[in-house]
């Protein structure tokens, strides 16, 4: 069975739930886990409805704290982040790529050293919260982990589809043909990253409409590997009219109607996908950027992706 790799925990949290949205781990779209009387960093990023980071810059620090359950008087440990090392703002894409949060809790052994008994892991209430110069609070995120005993093996998590939006702006939208946008940062030593379906939501502004856009087609692309199919942008970008679609993979391909298996591709070698980005590009306009458009117009893209070890 697959094995847990403890990383640093990325919290993402909302202002906008109420009750507080329960804690996920980003890097696993499920809910954190760690071992007992192991150090371990949790990192947080809070974000509102639209994906824009929340402005901290009001708190006086960031309080973390977990106890046997919510409404439990006693908690087992609490850690604050003060208000000098929080970063007021970040951006979602910062976010997204792993660089940026806004306060990582640095948890010492000593600080997960929970009362698990004889069991291999318990769910363990836990909850962020900002504290305010009056002594008001806003909690972020709360629910509970699951925090195993030293020496037991974690399973590696069950959900594999990870989803990333990027917007695009008109300027990105014109330079596709020569330059691309990335969809998906590259993942690191040792992994290759897998699309599987994006879509594709294009608004126009007034008088928006592109030219310079014969056999304009947007593919996705691992290094100079396709890996996706084409979707044929002609008459789309040079009409102007806000669309939805979707980009499909070549992994999985529908047929007329109905499901009718796999499109099966040529074998391409490790070295020739590992650790690289998926780009959005046009390779297929004739190598020169689109022209017309307005500042206005733009382009959001969700990739839905597995992210694997070779």
């Amino acid at each position: 069975m697959p094995t847990y790799s403890q990383s640093p925990i990325r919290c993402r949290l909302s202002i906008v739930s109420n009750p507080p949205a329960s804690p996920i781990d980003d890097n696993t779209d499920q809910a954190p886990q760690f071992w007992r009387a192991q150090p371990v960093s949790i990192q947080v990023g809070i974000f509102d409805a639209d994906s824009v980071g929340v402005d901290l810059s009001n708190l006086t620090a960031l309080q973390i704290t977990f106890r046997p359950s919510p409404n439990s008087p006693t908690y087992y440990s609490t850690k604050v982040v003060e208000a000098a090392d929080i970063i007021p703002t970040i951006t979602f894409a910062g976010w997204q790529d792993g660089f940026d949060q806004q306060a990582s809790f640095n948890l010492e052994a000593a600080e997960t050293d929970f009362p698990l008994g004889n069991a291999s892991f318990l769910p363990i209430w836990m909850d962020i919260r900002g504290l305010l110069d009056d002594g008001s609070q806003i909690i972020y995120g709360a629910g509970y982990v699951r925090v195993f005993n030293s020496g037991t093996a974690i399973p590696a998590p069950t959900t594999l589809i990870r989803s990333r939006t990027t917007i695009l702006s008109d300027a990105e939208i014109k330079v596709l043909p020569t330059t691309g946008k990335t969809l998906i940062p590259a993942p690191g030593t040792g992994r290759v990253l897998i699309p599987l379906w994006a879509t594709v939501k294009m608004a126009f502004a007034s008088g928006g409409a592109y030219t310079n856009v014969v056999d304009a087609s947007w593919v996705m692309r691992i290094g100079t590997q396709f890996v996706g199919n084409l979707m044929l942008m002609e008459s789309a970008l040079s009409g102007g009219a806000n669309f939805n679609a979707l980009l499909g993979s070549p992994y999985l391909t529908p047929g007329a109607g109905t499901f009718d298996g796999t499109l099966v591709t040529q074998p391409v070698p490790n070295s020739a996908v590992a650790n690289l980005p998926v780009q959005l590009v046009d390779d297929f306009a004739g190598g020169t950027d689109y022209t017309g458009g307005n500042v206005g117009n733009q382009l959001e893209v969700t990739v839905y992706y597995l992210q694997l070890e070779l």
